[in-house]
Formats: C-alpha cells, structure tokens, sequence
C-alpha cells in the first residue's frame, strides 16, 4: 500500500435523492478505505449516509435548502453558485486529493479554485450534451458549457469514464481516460445472480424499474397498454414526470397499469423475481448514456426490452436474451413483447450473461484501476 492519504469525494448532490449518485460513489469510497486511505465525502445530504460505517469516513453534509429558480439560464446561475461554495468549503479541509464527480458539471467548471492540489475527475454523464440542438438557448449554452470543460480538463490528474462514448470524446482530446463501466456493485451481483431464470407466468408481467422523467419519456407506454390489454405493466420509480402519468393511466382507466411508486431495494429485487420482462428506455438525445439500471436487469436473468440508441445499444449487443427497440415507439415494443411471448428462450443465455457481468463489470473491481494512483 502506498502512503497514506486522506481522500476527498465531493458530489454537488444528494445520495438519498440521488442513488445514480450512491451507487457509483460508494464502490470508490469502500475501496479507498480497503486500500488504508482515510475518505471525506461532501454532499448536499441532510444526514450521513448509513451504508458505511468506518472510523477513517467522514461524511459532511451541506444542503441544500434554496428553492431552484424555474428558467434554465437562472437555474444555471444558481447551480453555478451553489458549486462554487461547495468547492471553496472543501478547499478549507486538509486533504491530499480530490475527486470530482460529475453529471454535477459545474463542479467541474470551477475545479480551477481547487488548482494546485491533486485532483481527479469521475465522469458518469456529459449531461451537457444532451441539451437540445434544435433549442437556440440550449444550443448557446452546449457550446459555452463545452469550452469551459475544455479549459477545465487539465487541471486533473486522473479521469475515469464509463463508456466507450465517453473515452472516445477524451481520446478525441488527446486526453487519456480509464474506464470505469457504471455496472454493478458486488452486493448487487450476488443478490441478483441468485434469482432464476423463470418460465412464463399465467399473465405476461412487464416491468419498468427506475425514474420517471423526461429522459425516459414513458408515456407512450398507455398506448402500448391499450394494444396489450393481457399484460401486466408494472412502472416501480417516481421522478418529474410521475404525476402527469399516474394521470394519463387513471384517465384512460387503465387496469393492467400498476404504479407503486418508489421501491426499496427488496422490493425492486421482488419485483424482478416476479416480472417475465424488464423494460427501460431513454430517448434518443442520449444516446451517449449506458443506463446502470441495465446491468441490474441483465444480471436478474429476466428478458430485457430496451427502447434506445448509442451506447447502450452498443453494450446490450454484448449481451443474449434481449431486443432493442426504436424508442417511443409503440409499434416496435409491442410486436418486441409478442415476439418473446412467441420465441423458445435460450436459457444457456442467461449464464453467459452473469459471466460477462461478474469478469467484466462489478464495480469494486474496476474503481481499483483509478484508486490504486492514489
């Protein structure tokens, strides 16, 4: 083991809100200390996190309890600010480096008054990228939130990322980066491995785990609903967008559409024991992103539906027992739910499945590429 350091993790978020956040935070965090460093976590959390319990963890929790303005320059200003001050409290604290994560990009943005301390970059999003084209505000903004991570990049000695989109925008750059697949946790593998592959059940159950948002852009799914009166739907998460849909089920009076909300973790893994085919999506402006949530519903040997593009895509074609379908469209989900109602399924599939995910993408193992430089 080398020296030891005392690491600082900063997140412009919240892990409870967030659990994107907490699940690619945490593996960095437990190998950290594994490896004998002390770690300072910053967050906007209310309270500490419970999922760690170490004399070397510290965690300091910063609210955030200023209400969000509505416009998205004001709304970019304000987030701007609130980073900043984040980053000037974590210049006060006496560490030996930094991580910065991001999708929180303005972390990133004004990494220079972090400059001349050891610094590194985890990368789960380049959400700027997936602002608008066609949004002459939106488009303004990609190209003056890209010159800005531009100037922003060298000040890091490290940076991970965690596709091959994002290593190739990198490359790009003549940047080196270390990839860092979003995947799994070990925890999840081995509660998720431990579920079996199932025949059909007496009614087709349909289920979506995850937030409900613009991202995702699910309501289509009442259509999909309405052509499919014999399957059960199950939509498990909440997000923006969650109230404009329970609306559009109840006015429809839709049956075969459930909607129970936010789930703990043994009612998501409930809810994949009893599903015959998990579903996700995300729309075609990004592309760029692998959903984490995939890797979970690979690795629960369930049959996998997903409505998208790019990255995703790309990985999903690694993998058997799965159909990638045009997102929002109606048409192509249903004839995608018909076609495994009406198709052998390779069982040997699932397996396979579980082999790539265990080698290749479980977290722990691959944080340790990054962690070891400390």
């Amino acid at each position: 083991m080398k020296n030891k350091k005392i690491v600082c993790f900063i997140s412009n978020l919240s892990f409870k809100d967030e659990p994107t956040v907490e699940n690619r935070l945490l593996p960095y965090i437990t190998q950290t200390l594994k490896n004998g460093h002390e770690v300072v976590l910053i967050s906007r959390d209310v309270k500490p996190i419970e999922a760690l319990a170490s004399p070397n963890f510290t965690h300091k929790c910063f609210p955030d309890n200023s209400i969000r303005p509505r416009g998205f320059i004001a709304r970019a200003l304000h987030e701007n600010k609130k980073s900043r001050e984040l980053l000037l409290l974590a210049k006060k604290l006496p560490v030996d480096l930094y991580m910065l994560t991001i999708p929180s990009m303005f972390l990133l943005f004004n990494v220079r008054l972090l400059k001349g301390n050891r610094l590194f970059l985890d990368v789960r999003d380049l959400t700027w990228h997936y602002l608008s084209k066609s949004n002459i505000v939106h488009r303004l903004a990609r190209a003056f939130f890209e010159f800005m991570a531009s100037t922003s990049y060298k000040y890091f000695e490290n940076i991970a990322v965690t596709n091959e989109t994002e290593r190739t925008y990198f490359s790009d750059k003549s940047l080196p980066s270390l990839l860092n697949f979003n995947g799994i946790s070990q925890s999840q593998f081995n509660q998720l491995s431990a579920i079996k592959p199932v025949s059909l059940n007496e009614e087709l159950v349909v289920s979506y785990v995850g937030k409900v948002g613009v991202a995702q852009n699910l309501g289509f799914i009442i259509d999909v609903a309405k052509r499919l009166p014999n399957v059960k739907f199950n939509i498990v998460g909440y997000g923006p967008l969650y109230g404009e849909f329970k609306s559009k089920v109840e006015s429809n009076q839709l049956k075969n559409v459930y909607l129970p909300g936010s789930a703990c973790w043994e009612e998501v893994l409930e809810c994949y024991q009893n599903s015959d085919i998990l579903y996700a999506q995300l729309s075609s402006d990004y592309s760029g992103a692998m959903p984490s949530k995939l890797y979970q519903y690979l690795c629960a040997s369930r049959y996998v539906i997903y409505g998208g593009e790019g990255e995703a895509k790309n990985t999903l074609s690694l993998f058997s027992n799965n159909t990638v379908v045009t997102p929002d469209s109606v048409d192509e989900l249903v004839n995608a739910i018909n076609n495994y109602q009406n198709s052998n399924i390779n069982m040997d599939g699932y397996d396979s499945n579980l082999i790539k995910l265990k080698t290749h993408y479980v977290r722990e193992l691959n944080v340790d590429k990054l962690v070891v430089n400390f």
